[in-house]
């Protein structure tokens, strides 16, 4: 790699990590009055769009290991904002579904963190959706056949 290139992949990667914290800084920012993680916010959200998944479909979802994602739902199914049910013809079956009081927080942090994300509405669809049409490119330049975008914890 060239000098040249070295510096190109530089602003990129840069460019990556502050989108990255600065994301994180909302979604923190949304989380908080609640007692939530941003972590927490994204299995709220999961779990509004694909009510009765299980553990491991959620880890999929969030890129995260299940051991990881496990240790988040437990800590959000003692706060009371989500439920690990039983299948009624595989007992070993658990689906994860948010209560109802899930079901609310998620619904006054959906509204802070939009209204935190509203400044991106100033680009144009236009720029938006080339932003997300990047984006899609890149995952796919980086991603190899033989990587999965779930990890095993260890590797973390």
């Amino acid at each position: 790699m060239t000098p040249e290139e070295q510096q190109r992949m530089y602003r990129v990667v840069n460019s990556y990590r502050e989108v990255h914290h600065l994301f994180f800084q909302k979604l923190l920012k949304a989380a908080q009055p609640y007692g939530l993680t941003p972590g927490q916010l994204l299995v709220l959200r999961v779990l509004d769009e694909h009510p009765h998944i299980t553990l491991a479909e959620l880890a999929k979802h969030l890129h995260l290991g299940s051991s990881t994602a496990s240790g988040i739902v437990d800590r959000m199914e003692k706060a009371g904002l989500v439920a690990r049910e039983r299948g009624r013809d595989d007992r070993r079956a658990v689906s994860l579904s948010l209560t109802a009081r899930g079901a609310e927080v998620r619904a006054a942090t959906q509204t802070a963190r939009l209204e935190l994300m509203a400044p991106m509405l100033a680009l144009s669809n236009e720029e938006l959706d080339r932003i997300v049409a990047l984006n899609e490119r890149i995952v796919h330049l980086l991603k190899t056949e033989s990587e999965e975008w779930q990890f095993d914890d260890d590797e973390r």
